[in-house]
């Protein structure tokens, strides 16, 4: 028969187990200390032990997930097993639990590192949903590399997102251890403050093109007969782009945006904090600084002159909502930093709102593989919404609002 096991929240009157444990499942030198366990536990942290229901009741496996407040990532601290019971499923209920206490907490995805030698352990978590991200060099004692890997704990699918809840010998998780179609204008669901647009999907090809593919939903969202390719996601990047930002070619600022759904006919509303240039401080050389302000002007005037509306203010998820209820598509900046690990602006386009938690398709496709549908309706707490759409020192933040036109399009480019 099958061994069969409960899974409990530990306490520091668990630290005999946890410790016993941590030496049974890992190296003397990866293993924690005693004085360890109990600084994890009197911390932002959950520990959970996984029991034995079949004679005399004993702990087999011990899990630990941290988090940290204003970070939309968990991590997965430590789970080990007893050898006895590797293998039997008292990993995946600890994992499990794990990712529970990290949801609750409102974190968006769980991190976690393992030896990049340890192919079990890895297999484990990939059967489980994590995909690698980033590889450690000299991460471990003795100078092994370590492999990050990670899990979004939101919906995957539109599917998902629509459902009103989630369907629902480990190693250390420790420092030592194309296009698809939507139904325009029809709301996936319905709940608490906001509907939940069904909106098409289209991943951005290139790393400077975020905007153009998040433009490009909003339009298809509008116009299902509009082709998303890539030549038209470059002829909108040439329209929206700045020239220049932080390294290589520029991406698209809110007034381009807004210019390139202009001359299309769709309506734009841009939101800005305030009248200063965005990006200027992402390019270093005063040339170069000239030409992202030359740019940035030439394009607001053209933006207004095509009719968009510019509301000089802060926003929030309550101002998205309303703009969603109101048949708005909202295209938000956001710090990729808080998606993806890296510093640079990043936009993606708003799918719905549900009282307490805000969805995105984020275009950047490629951070979600071997799972890209993940990248679709990514369900972010409210309050970690207001933290990511925050970019820079300056905090900056903008968004704009694309809405069908209710005339015949205007100046309409000979590429749709």
């Amino acid at each position: 028969m099958a061994p069969k096991f409960s899974v409990r929240p530990a306490g520091p009157g668990d630290l005999d187990a946890l410790e016993r444990l941590e030496r049974a499942g890992f190296r003397p030198e990866d293993a924690f200390s005693r004085a360890q366990l109990r600084r994890l536990l009197a911390g932002n942290a959950a520990a959970f032990l996984a029991e034995s229901t079949q004679g005399a009741k004993r702990p087999v496996g011990s899990a630990v997930v941290l988090w940290r407040r204003g970070s939309p990532s968990a991590r997965l601290y430590t789970i080990a097993a007893d050898p006895a019971f590797q293998g039997k499923g008292a990993g995946s209920l600890l994992l499990e639990a794990c990712e529970r206490a990290a949801a609750e907490k409102g974190c968006a995805q769980m991190r976690l590192e393992v030896r990049q030698s340890n192919r079990r352990a890895i297999a484990f978590y990939e059967r489980r949903g994590y995909r690698a991200v980033e590889t450690l060099p000299g991460y471990y004692p003795g100078g092994e590399a370590g492999l990050r890997m990670a899990k979004d704990l939101g919906p995957s699918s539109s599917a998902e997102a629509a459902a009103p809840a989630r369907r629902g010998a480990a190693a250390r998780g420790g420092p030592k251890a194309g296009a698809s179609s939507g139904k325009p204008g029809a709301p996936a669901g319905a709940g608490g403050d906001g509907p939940r647009l069904d909106l098409p999907y289209y991943a951005q090809t290139l790393g400077f093109t975020c905007g153009p593919a998040c433009l490009m939903m909003a339009m298809r969202h509008f116009d299902p007969k509009l082709r998303l390719d890539r030549t038209l996601e470059l002829v909108l990047w040439k329209e929206a782009t700045t020239v220049f930002m932080t390294a290589g070619l520029g991406g698209c600022e809110p007034f381009g945006l807004a210019v390139a759904a202009g001359r299309r006919g769709y309506r734009a509303e841009v939101l800005v904090p305030g009248r200063g240039v965005p990006f200027l401080g992402s390019v270093r050389t005063e040339d170069k600084k000239e030409v992202v302000r030359l740019v940035h002007r030439q394009m607001k005037a053209e933006a207004e002159s095509l009719g968009t509306a510019v509301r000089y203010r802060g926003f929030g998820s309550a101002d998205i909502a309303r703009a969603l209820r109101g048949g708005a598509v909202p295209i938000v900046l956001v710090s990729a930093h808080r998606l993806h690990g890296f510093r640079v602006p990043h936009w993606v386009v708003v799918t719905g709102f549900d009282g307490r938690n805000i969805y995105l398709h984020d275009p950047y496709e490629r951070h979600y593989r071997p799972h890209p549908r993940r990248a679709r309706h990514l369900r972010v707490s409210a309050g970690e919404f207001e933290r990511m759409t925050r970019w820079g020192k300056d905090s900056l933040r903008s968004a704009v609002l694309i809405r069908p036109a209710p005339r015949a399009r205007k100046n309409k480019p000979e590429y749709p």
